[in-house]
């Protein structure tokens, strides 16, 4: 008879990526990353042949004659043009890879990988669209991320909804019998109250067991209650928050970034499935520019440089641009099309 933690992860709290200094003329941006989600941000914003500096460690070259020979590493501050970027996303790193422009003279010009940390200063100088400028504002003024408990009478699983996605941080299992229920409750209560300083809570799950559970935080810290919002979800664990993220009735979770793609990208297959208000592929997408027909225009992350002339005609016509990610489910579905778009009319 005793209840289990299984699967955690240490929650970090709200912070707000620092804009240090933003010249568009130049092209130079100065940011401070925070947090895991900041890192995710400039993940998706830095692209191949971006300039990127930065404070990092590198072997010192010593040059005799035409023999270079290696010191020991040092800290020091190099600028690279980026060829390559990398993040992950459960270490919270950002490797960024390229050449070696500018550095200190002992410093060979060759290739190197900058490892960008939460917490450490990165230039970045580069042409900066729209939507890249957007993302930066998005990430100073972050949205509080939200903690989901997604409960059923044997376990209670706890996610942090945040800008780069949702991780689970714990997993309490229920071995308790019903006379002994409140020690479970005790137990979900407590994680809550210890991770939730920051957060909005939504407790979901199939049945009955998420109103118990309520009741019991109502009756313990009336405080911690009012911040919470119940939701219906027939499954607990990852298939429960994928399926919370899809509905996305409650008001604190509407606006978060995966629910807002998940609802776009199911808007999409909606108004395709019936041959509705929604065309993809170039071919498509290029007639309906043309008759100036696109509503919203949907781009997976991942193929947006090769669509840069298409966003801008859309933008000039009073169109909406929404980039989609593939770390979530429904966005990996839509990845599979690359591009499409929700229409003012059917053409």
């Amino acid at each position: 008879m005793h209840t289990t933690f299984i699967l955690y992860f240490s929650l970090q709290v709200l912070n707000i990526m620092k804009l240090i200094k933003m010249d568009l003329k130049s092209g130079e941006v100065v940011v401070l990353p925070l947090d895991k989600d900041d890192l995710w941000h400039l993940f998706n914003i830095i692209e191949k042949g971006d300039i990127v500096k930065a404070k990092t460690r590198r072997r010192v070259a010593i040059k005799s004659g035409d023999v270079i020979k290696y010191g020991e590493r040092k800290s020091v501050v190099l600028g690279i043009e980026v060829e390559k970027t990398e993040f992950e996303r459960y270490t919270g790193v950002l490797k960024i890879l390229g050449k070696i422009i500018e550095g200190p003279k002992d410093i060979e010009l060759s290739y190197h990988s900058i490892k960008v940390s939460i917490g450490e200063k990165l230039t970045i100088i580069k042409e900066w669209r729209k939507e890249q400028l957007e993302r930066i504002e998005k990430s100073v003024k972050k949205e509080k991320p939200v903690l989901v408990c997604l409960i059923d009478r044997e376990q209670a699983y706890f996610f942090r909804i945040g800008e780069s996605g949702a991780d689970m941080l714990a997993n309490i299992k229920c071995h308790v019998s019903d006379e002994e229920r409140e020690k479970y409750y005790k137990e979900a209560l407590a994680f809550i109250k210890k991770h939730a300083q920051h957060e909005n809570i939504i407790i979901a799950g199939p049945g009955f067991e998420r109103e118990n559970l309520f009741r019991f935080i109502k009756k313990m810290d009336k405080d911690i209650a009012k911040r919470i919002v119940l939701e219906h979800v027939s499954y607990t664990g990852y298939a429960g928050i994928n399926e919370l993220l899809k509905k996305a009735k409650s008001k604190i979770i509407k606006d978060a970034r995966i629910a807002r793609e998940s609802r776009i990208v199911n808007k999409f297959f909606e108004e395709l499935a019936k041959n509705g208000l929604a065309v993809y592929g170039d071919k498509d997408i290029k007639r309906a520019l043309a008759l100036g027909a696109i509503d919203m225009l949907i781009i997976s992350q991942n193929v947006i440089q090769s669509y840069e002339d298409i966003m801008k005609d859309v933008e000039r016509q009073g169109g909406r641009i929404a980039i989609v990610s593939d770390d979530h489910d429904v966005g990996k579905q839509f990845g599979h099309f690359g591009i499409g778009a929700l229409l003012r009319f059917k053409i």
